[in-house]
């Protein structure tokens, strides 16, 4: 009986058995930005509301954390400086994603649980590209593929000084 349900369970298409977390892409309307690296989306098929990491990229944190404080002594600046720039970054993010209809591509789970995700806006825009190239995003440390995807767009707004990279040695700090 128990195996029976689990089947079932593991069966539902385009879902993950353990989290009911979607593991297909699948078209949603964003529904808020959260910060420059996590949105929430509302699944077009099922309705479903999920809230998304975005893969492969990291912003300066925006709200109060562990993480926030630990980068503020790690960079030897002040906690706001970040926040600042998280804002900025958050910012970025809004105008180019609120309210659109997006590609959602899950690549897995991310260290909270949220379902971790590339967001391609259409035709072919990479939303975690374009936050790097652009200059409000870092590669997030510990994903040597986006290193791979993402290394040439993150030199190039570094070079450039583009985005936060205006403040360059506090980006060179968050992004190392």
């Amino acid at each position: 009986m128990i195996a029976a349900l689990w089947l079932s369970l593991t069966a539902s298409p385009g879902l993950a058995s353990d989290e009911n977390l979607p593991i297909r892409p699948f078209r949603a309307r964003i529904l808020r930005v959260v910060d420059g690296d996590t949105v929430w989306v509302k699944n077009l098929a099922s309705g479903r509301r999920v809230k998304v990491r975005i893969w492969g990229i990291d912003t300066p944190e925006k709200f109060p954390s562990r993480k926030l404080s630990r980068d503020a002594r790690r960079c030897h600046v002040d906690a706001e400086s970040i926040r600042r720039l998280g804002r900025e970054a958050s910012l970025a993010a809004m105008r180019l994603l609120d309210r659109r209809v997006v590609e959602v591509i899950p690549e897995g789970r991310g260290y909270y649980g949220r379902l971790l995700a590339r967001i391609v806006i259409p035709p072919d825009l990479d939303f975690g590209k374009w936050m790097i190239e652009n200059g409000y995003a870092c590669i997030y440390r510990r994903n040597r593929e986006a290193e791979a995807v993402y290394g040439p767009a993150l030199r190039q707004a570094e070079t450039h000084a583009r985005g936060l990279w205006r403040e360059t040695r506090l980006m060179m700090c968050l992004c190392r």
